[in-house]
């Protein structure tokens, strides 16, 4: 089994720099697992932030060795890290855009918070591989399939998605026996090296700081977990009564007036 890599960069923004040669020396294996970190600070490296071991999402054999690593089970969802609303369109059906007969153009508002500390579960497409998705909830939504999808606003995970052609499928790096983030590179690079990690990207230790995830599949958009990201005027809080209607929501979408 070839040697972890472990790559440590300069606590600074620029530290972005350092890691591209890498990049262009180690992805051109494509069956390459390897922990980058997921910050959703774009500043200051050392802000509150977490860790992801992430793999190419074109390859089979790359997300069955991740669900292995980390001992996830085949029906339990993972999520794709994206660069661009292209990838995210490409992968799942994408934000409302508004069809000027009442739709609502959720689009427009999401611009605002992307990238950005969230998690937006959205249907996928036929394009995503089937290792990545979750059956609807209900019987009625059994056929439908979601995937929840991040732009992390960070330099290192920009840079590294940006010097991809696609998305790469991501689970959050976790104790194997807790449900406690793991947020010192080198105990990941210890935990998980033995269990196959090819690649670590060094930026520090991190203090846990979750994105908000906002499931997008039902009627109005409902935060199902609440983290980093705020609370929107547009979302709703799942076990909350919501009194509105349509009309509402679209009024909240409403850019203010200036």
């Amino acid at each position: 089994m070839p040697s972890l890599l472990f790559v440590s960069l300069p606590l600074y923004n620029s530290a972005a720099y350092y890691v591209c040669p890498v990049l262009n020396l180690t992805l051109g294996n494509t069956d390459c697992s390897f922990v980058i970190d997921d910050s959703e600070d774009e500043v200051v490296i050392t802000a509150a932030r977490k860790y992801a071991i992430v793999c190419d999402l074109r390859s089979y054999s790359s997300i069955e060795r991740l669900r292995r690593i980390k001992d996830i089970e085949s029906k339990k969802p993972l999520s794709i890290l994206c660069h661009s609303f292209q990838d995210i369109d490409k992968y799942t059906v994408g934000f409302p855009r508004g069809d000027g007969r009442g739709q609502t153009n959720i689009f427009r508002t999401v611009k605002h918070c992307l990238p950005g500390p969230y998690t937006f579960i959205l249907p996928a497409t036929k394009e995503l591989p089937k290792q990545c998705i979750k059956s609807g909830r209900t019987a009625r939504y059994e056929s439908r399939k979601h995937v929840g999808v991040r732009m992390p606003n960070d330099s290192i995970c920009q840079a590294i998605l940006q010097n991809l052609d696609e998305p790469l499928v991501s689970t959050s790096v976790k104790w194997p026996s807790e449900d406690q983030w793991m947020l010192d590179p080198v105990i990941i690079a210890d935990t998980y090296g033995p269990e196959g990690l090819d690649f670590v990207v060094d930026g520090g230790v991190r203090v846990a700081d979750p994105s908000t995830v906002v499931d997008m599949t039902g009627r109005y958009p409902t935060i199902i977990r609440q983290g980093k990201g705020p609370k929107l005027e547009w979302m709703i809080v799942a076990g909350e009564d919501y009194g509105g209607g349509p009309s509402e929501l679209k009024a909240s979408l409403s850019p203010p007036i200036s």
